[in-house]
């Protein structure tokens, strides 16, 4: 029965290094248990049970952890300073005619309504989020220059 648990040590070793996703590591440092009991003579529903528990103790204090600790921080850009301003709308947006334009720092970017409310060309509108090369924007409460 030793070879299984070894066998099953290596599958799942080779699958986490396939993935790195940190899937198949818990159950491989399981079957490191099993793998102990088996060798220190336990019967196999014993085997099986204390491979679940090293996997389970093992899969949920730590997971959350360490995914924590191996995600990449996020990186503000220059883009992320336009959050917050007041432009001016160039063409009118309107989210169902997929249009809408609005020059910020001289470049003109494409706009589309927050709430799908139409922006007419010449109001203002408040930047509140970047989708890729799109400004998502709000119809600004106050008229401002900008």
């Amino acid at each position: 029965m030793a070879f299984l648990w070894l066998a099953l040590v290596a599958v799942f070793a080779l699958i986490e290094g396939l993935t790195f996703q940190l899937v198949t590591i818990w159950f491989a440092i399981g079957s490191i248990g099993g793998l102990i009991a088996a060798i220190a003579g336990a019967s196999l529903q014993t085997q099986i049970i204390i491979a679940v528990a090293i996997s389970i103790v093992t899969l949920l204090p730590l997971r959350g952890f360490v995914m924590k600790c191996l995600k990449p921080k996020g990186t503000k850009t220059n883009a992320d300073s336009l959050i917050g301003r007041i432009i001016v709308v160039d063409e009118t947006v309107d989210n169902i005619k997929n249009e809408g334009a609005g020059k910020v720092n001289g470049l003109t970017w494409k706009l589309k309504s927050e709430d799908d409310s139409v922006i007419e060309k010449g109001e203002t509108a408040e930047i509140r989020e970047i989708r890729g090369v799109t400004l998502i924007v709000k119809k600004a409460a106050v008229k401002q220059e900008v």
